[in-house]
């Protein structure tokens, strides 16, 4: 099961080397503005992308408000992954806008 995270508990997860955040808002806004450690996922690049990741990677997702993103981490971890996160608020809460 994947686990809701608040901003302050992803920046933990986040000092991890070898944690991966997954921003799966659409490209535009992706281009936009986006956090640094950030890597766009849509579904043209998931296969490939989650194809190279070992299993227990801890994998943050975010999306627009932390919705879509419990959609994306709970097929993560049906598909064996073991440290899988959604961040609460998604971007709008992580950077204080609506």
């Amino acid at each position: 099961m994947f686990k809701d995270i608040n901003k302050h508990e992803a920046e933990i997860i986040l000092q991890n080397p070898n944690a991966i955040l997954f921003d799966i808002r659409d490209i535009e806004n992706f281009k936009e503005d986006h956090l640094p450690q950030a890597v766009h996922l849509s579904s043209a690049n998931i296969d490939q992308t989650v194809n190279n990741i070992q299993p227990d990677t801890p994998i943050l997702i975010m999306c627009y408000h932390g919705i879509s993103s419990q959609l994306v981490a709970q097929m993560l971890v049906d598909n064996g992954f073991t440290q899988v996160y959604s961040i609460e608020g998604g971007y709008c809460g992580w950077m204080g806008v609506d």
